[in-house]
Protein backbone atom coordinates (compact mmCIF):
# COMPACT_ATOMS: atom_id res chain seq x y z
CA UNK A 1 0.00 0.00 0.00
CA UNK A 2 1.00 3.45 -0.81
CA UNK A 3 2.47 5.53 2.28
CA UNK A 4 -0.30 8.46 1.61
CA UNK A 5 -2.94 5.79 1.94
CA UNK A 6 -2.15 5.30 5.69
CA UNK A 7 -0.14 8.65 6.73
CA UNK A 8 -3.95 10.42 8.18
CA UNK A 9 -4.11 7.67 10.18
CA UNK A 10 -0.92 7.34 11.18
CA UNK A 11 -0.92 11.73 11.85
CA UNK A 12 -4.44 10.80 13.79
CA UNK A 13 -2.71 8.29 16.25
CA UNK A 14 0.34 10.98 16.93
CA UNK A 15 -2.12 13.99 17.65
CA UNK A 16 -4.29 11.83 19.81
CA UNK A 17 -1.31 10.88 21.79
CA UNK A 18 0.36 14.75 21.81
CA UNK A 19 -3.58 15.92 23.08
CA UNK A 20 -3.83 13.23 25.79
CA UNK A 21 -0.56 13.59 27.40
CA UNK A 22 -1.05 17.13 26.93
CA UNK A 23 -3.71 16.80 28.93
CA UNK A 24 -1.71 14.82 32.01
CA UNK A 25 0.72 17.25 32.07
CA UNK A 26 -1.78 20.07 32.57
CA UNK A 27 -3.76 18.25 35.12
CA UNK A 28 -0.18 17.69 37.08
CA UNK A 29 1.86 20.44 37.04
CA UNK A 30 5.37 19.90 37.75
CA UNK A 31 5.55 16.53 36.75
CA UNK A 32 7.21 16.96 33.16
CA UNK A 33 10.31 15.01 32.79
CA UNK A 34 13.56 16.56 31.56
CA UNK A 35 13.68 16.34 28.20
CA UNK A 36 17.40 15.08 27.73
CA UNK A 37 17.46 12.05 30.07
CA UNK A 38 16.17 8.58 29.73
CA UNK A 39 12.28 7.92 30.65
CA UNK A 40 11.49 4.57 31.63
CA UNK A 41 7.67 4.00 30.59
CA UNK A 42 5.26 1.09 31.01
CA UNK A 43 3.08 0.11 28.14
CA UNK A 44 0.14 -2.41 28.48
CA UNK A 45 -1.72 -3.61 25.79
CA UNK A 46 -5.05 -5.18 26.15
CA UNK A 47 -6.35 -6.82 23.38
CA UNK A 48 -10.19 -6.61 22.26
CA UNK A 49 -10.82 -10.19 21.68
CA UNK A 50 -9.19 -13.06 21.94
CA UNK A 51 -7.69 -13.34 17.98
CA UNK A 52 -3.97 -13.77 18.14
CA UNK A 53 -1.50 -11.02 18.09
CA UNK A 54 2.17 -11.08 18.38
CA UNK A 55 3.70 -8.49 20.43
CA UNK A 56 6.22 -7.01 17.70
CA UNK A 57 2.67 -6.27 15.53
CA UNK A 58 1.26 -4.48 18.34
CA UNK A 59 4.60 -2.44 19.29
CA UNK A 60 4.74 -1.43 15.97
CA UNK A 61 0.99 -0.25 15.92
CA UNK A 62 2.12 1.91 18.76
CA UNK A 63 4.78 3.95 17.23
CA UNK A 64 2.60 6.32 15.60
CA UNK A 65 1.27 7.62 19.57
CA UNK A 66 4.88 6.92 20.98
CA UNK A 67 6.03 9.82 18.34
CA UNK A 68 2.91 12.04 19.64
CA UNK A 69 3.53 11.20 23.30
CA UNK A 70 7.22 12.62 22.67
CA UNK A 71 6.15 15.79 21.01
CA UNK A 72 3.69 16.30 24.16
CA UNK A 73 6.90 16.35 26.99
CA UNK A 74 9.32 17.79 24.06
CA UNK A 75 11.68 15.16 24.23
CA UNK A 76 13.25 12.70 21.61
CA UNK A 77 11.51 9.16 21.73
CA UNK A 78 15.01 7.78 21.56
CA UNK A 79 15.26 8.33 25.28
CA UNK A 80 12.53 6.22 25.88
CA UNK A 81 13.29 2.80 28.01
CA UNK A 82 10.11 0.86 27.66
CA UNK A 83 8.73 -2.09 29.59
CA UNK A 84 5.92 -3.96 27.16
CA UNK A 85 2.98 -5.60 29.21
CA UNK A 86 0.09 -7.84 27.32
CA UNK A 87 -2.56 -8.35 29.33
CA UNK A 88 -5.58 -10.68 28.79
CA UNK A 89 -8.59 -9.53 26.17
CA UNK A 90 -11.19 -7.10 27.81
CA UNK A 91 -13.94 -5.03 25.36
CA UNK A 92 -13.31 -2.57 24.15
CA UNK A 93 -9.34 -2.92 24.23
CA UNK A 94 -7.20 -0.42 25.43
CA UNK A 95 -3.05 0.51 25.71
CA UNK A 96 -2.00 1.87 28.75
CA UNK A 97 0.96 4.09 29.28
CA UNK A 98 2.59 5.22 32.60
CA UNK A 99 5.57 7.52 33.63
CA UNK A 100 6.55 5.06 36.93
CA UNK A 101 8.86 7.93 38.17
CA UNK A 102 6.43 10.66 37.57
CA UNK A 103 3.15 8.80 38.95
CA UNK A 104 5.28 7.63 42.07
CA UNK A 105 6.15 11.45 42.54
CA UNK A 106 2.09 12.58 41.93
CA UNK A 107 0.69 13.68 45.37
CA UNK A 108 4.42 13.10 47.11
Amino acid sequence: MHWSRYQPHCNRARGEARLVTRGWLNGNPGQRPPADAPLPLRVTFTPPNRIRRDDDGMIGAFKHYRDGIADALGMDDALFRPEYRFADPAKPGCVIVEFPPLIEGVGA
